[in-house]
């Protein structure tokens, strides 16, 4: 197989910055040998001098394997240091330039699964060498990419987009509306973060350095989703803080320069942020104050890609994940790749000094920037001159003067000529829908062609594209249409959110308050008891010490009397005797004196649940507020439904009646027996009753799959799909209507629950589910579901 050396290069046209600025781009063709084109180097120096074009033998495709053909390599920074041997990681001479790119499989080892011929790769790796048509690779060198993004952006894919990407997504947990800051913001890294942010609702401040064309550029920033575009002088004045009165202060820097620049972040950064260096254009140290290390106790870090993949070569859905969700961004429109212009393989050298010199600017426009300065420097870069010392970017001019001159040809000729034989185009191919000259119409290729002359058939053919434009302004018309409605949608969940939201926290109030009530009662309770017990354990204490005291005195006594004369003591002997003879009964403890802590927490949580019955209720159906027609008003418990003269503006989803005022209940039945009750008391108009999940919402829905009760008029009907509508013979007017249904028997019964009385009874099969339905055209009163009586059942064992 060969591959041909048809290859061009793509350069790009407005960037400032030493981002990849050049794509080799290239097409193949098959052969009986195996070659390849590619741009190799054999020493280290300058690039447009050590790079040569060379053939290069291609080798067999080995059971792990793959031949790929190379669609498109950009030159990159990273590969211009390589070049001239000042990069971190060299190597082996002689070696293939690039280490990006996309590639098209062409052919797979015996060993190969995860590869396919025709699949788009890219290198999980740096050093690959991507400048050349062709190359044998490991497959497990390569990862897979969607082909259904452009070549551009899987080109440029691997490097800058997924730096974005793992910055924003390793050193800090972003969440919308959280602020980076980052210099740097007009590199390719830059620019990508700025996209990646803005699709996260992540603001970004970003720093570029003052120019000629700063308001272009910061417009052209904003436009892929920059927040705040400041210069770097900006970063030092008192303005900022206006700046983050708009946006809070960023949790995460992200720095590509080094020097004063790195040392501005740090001092807008939030206490506990992280700056995360990842290059070093000023090629200036990085000076970090103290105060920030000590106050702020900020994080510093560096991040390399190429580390990164190698960190984890073994996690798989890392990588995949990454590239998935960067490819999602790009089929969005919101990750972009650079412009870029195209320059021919044989012109390689001019492209690859133009990547080595990519501050060009107008020149009149830099004169301008001179003037305002007061003294020569680049613009971008910032270096002086102490003389005149702009070379003129000959390629850029070149390709400038071309396109004015194309352009102004264009403009001032009306006659265009055939590009094969040069002769006016005076006819038009109907079959090839193509114009020719009449030298075209004789040749083989539009042989039995029809033919008719441009002034003849272009009224005809703008006339045929008017029709075509008119129908496409139609359509946008009604794109735009149903845009609001979507739009109108978004609101609609929004208000939801919020309005449930409040609901949901009334209601947990209610249970919380209950609770807390519940809690003071059963504390007052406890605290009730224990004063009780308490004070009975008081007065026995006190019983207990005024009986020890008489023991006490009674034993000294005695005791005194032991050590008198003998006839004292004879003389009280019998007092004496008295007083030792004196007993009491021994304390005993009441029964009960203890708390009783069963009482207080036995069953404690199925006692307070049984109490809380009483404040909360149990309805068996609730409405869909989903489904209500838009004058239909209901309340935040969806149990009441009430026509109203005002548009509740809900939107229009395909769930909602928009001809009758109906609504659904929010579940439908599929199986057993189901019954609830409806307050209709005093309203004048209305329909209960059941319909399929299949039934027409929109005009049609009473003409099938409906069972119901009806009142009107002062007339009460039924119908179902197998009965037209029938008059419904009633008493009394009806104040609660109950509908019970039993899906498996096929049966539908309307009754009143007050007098226990049977209105009607419908039968059929049912095939789907039932979704109960309330019709209301009463002002003044609601329909209301009525909720059930709860009861708890104790389960008894059995016999």
């Amino acid at each position: 197989m060969k591959l041909s050396r048809v290859a061009s290069f793509l350069v790009r046209g407005h960037r400032a910055s030493r981002s990849g600025a050049v794509l080799l781009k290239n097409s193949y063709s098959v052969s009986a040998v195996r070659d390849s084109t590619a741009l190799l180097y054999r020493n280290h120096g300058e690039p447009s001098q050590v790079v040569q074009l060379e053939s290069v033998h291609l080798p067999q495709v080995g059971p792990e394997s793959v031949l790929v053909n190379m669609l498109a390599a950009p030159i990159n920074p990273s590969d211009i240091n390589m070049l001239q041997g000042t990069y971190a990681i060299l190597p082996e001479l002689p070696a293939v330039g690039g280490n990006e790119g996309v590639a098209r499989v062409m052919e797979v080892g015996d060993k190969v699964k995860a590869l396919k011929v025709g699949d788009w790769v890219i290198p999980r790796d740096a050093g690959i060498g991507t400048w050349r048509t062709a190359a044998v690779l490991k497959a497990d060198d390569l990862v897979t990419l969607p082909k259904d993004i452009p070549v551009l952006s899987a080109a440029t894919l691997g490097v800058n987009p997924c730096t974005a990407f793992r910055m924003l997504t390793d050193f800090e947990e972003l969440k919308p509306g959280d602020t980076v800051i980052q210099n740097a913001a007009n590199s390719g890294v830059g620019q990508a973060v700025i996209q990646i942010a803005a699709a996260k609702g992540i603001q970004t401040i970003n720093v570029i350095r003052d120019r000629p064309d700063l308001q272009q550029l910061s417009e052209r920033l904003t436009a892929l989703g920059a927040t705040h575009v400041i210069t770097e002088e900006t970063l030092r004045r008192p303005e900022m803080k206006e700046l983050f009165k708009s946006c809070p202060r960023p949790k995460l820097a992200l720095n590509g320069v080094g020097g004063k620049s790195a040392t501005e972040l740090l001092r807008h950064l939030q206490s506990g942020g992280s700056m995360v260096t990842y290059g070093g254009m000023a090629k200036q140290p990085v000076t970090v104050p103290v105060s920030a290390l000590i106050f702020k106790d900020v994080k510093i870090r560096g991040f390399w890609v190429t580390q990164w993949k190698r960190d984890n070569k073994h996690d798989e859905d890392a990588l995949r994940n990454m590239l998935d969700e960067l490819c999602v961004l790009i089929r969005a429109g919101k990750l972009s790749a650079p412009a870029c212009i195209e320059v021919s393989l044989q012109d390689f050298r001019k492209a690859l000094e133009n990547a080595m010199k990519p501050h060009s600017v107008c020149r009149a426009c830099l004169k301008q920037f001179w003037s305002s300065r007061g003294f020569q420097e680049c613009p971008v870069c910032r270096k002086r001159f102490t003389e005149c010392q702009t070379p003129a970017n000959l390629a850029l001019r070149n390709m400038c003067e071309s396109f004015s001159q194309k352009r102004s040809s264009l403009q001032s000729s009306s006659e265009v000529f055939c590009d094969v034989h040069g002769e006016k185009l005076k006819l038009f191919c109907l079959d090839d829908n193509h114009p020719v000259c009449l030298v075209c119409k004789d040749s083989e290729k539009h042989l039995h062609h029809t033919f008719r002359p441009v002034d003849e058939v272009t009224p005809l053919l703008k006339e045929k594209l008017k029709t075509s434009l008119k129908l496409l302004q139609e359509k946008l018309e009604s794109f735009k249409e149903i845009k609001q409605t979507f739009d109108d949608a978004a609101q609609h969940i929004k208000a939801q959110t919020q309005q449930t939201m409040r609901s949901l926290q009334e209601e947990f109030e209610r249970l919380h308050q209950f609770l807390r009530d519940e809690e003071m009662i059963r504390i007052s309770a406890l605290k009730e008891e224990e004063n009780q017990k308490s004070q009975l354990m008081k007065e026995k204490i006190e019983q207990i010490d005024r009986e020890i005291e008489s023991l006490s005195n009674n034993i000294r006594t005695i005791k005194k009397d032991l050590d008198a004369a003998d006839i004292p003591f004879l003389q009280n002997f019998s007092l004496s005797t008295d007083r030792a003879q004196i007993t009491l009964k021994d304390p005993v403890m009441p029964a009960g004196a203890l708390m009783n802590v069963a009482e207080h927490l036995g069953n404690l949580k199925f006692e307070v649940w049984q109490k809380m019955m009483e404040i909360v209720q149990l309805t068996p159906v609730t409405l869909d507020p989903n489904t209500a027609y838009p004058l239909l008003f209901l309340t935040d418990d969806l149990t009441h439904v009430k026509f109203s003269a005002d548009d509740q503006q809900y939107p229009e989803n395909p769930e909602r009646f928009d001809y009758y005022h109906c609504v659904l209940g929010s579940v439908g039945f599929k199986s057993g027996t189901h019954f609830w009750d409806v307050e209709v008391q005093n309203n004048t108009c209305w329909s209960v009753g059941v319909t399929t999940a299949s039934n027409q919402r929109k005009e049609v829905f009473f003409d099938s799959g409906v069972w119901r009760v009806r009142y009107m008029a002062d007339q009460y009907t039924t119908q179902s799909p197998l009965t037209a509508r029938k008059h419904l013979a009633v008493e009394k007017r009806l104040k609660v209507i109950r509908v019970q249904l039993d899906w498996d028997g096929g049966n539908i019964s309307f009754s009143d629950p007050l007098t226990n009385k049977h209105l009607c009874t419908f039968t059929s099969t049912f095939t789907e589910a039932v979704y109960p339905f309330l019709y209301s055209r009463c002002t003044d009163f609601p329909l209301r579901i009525l909720p059930v009586k709860l009861s708890i059942t104790v389960e008894k064992p059995p016999k």
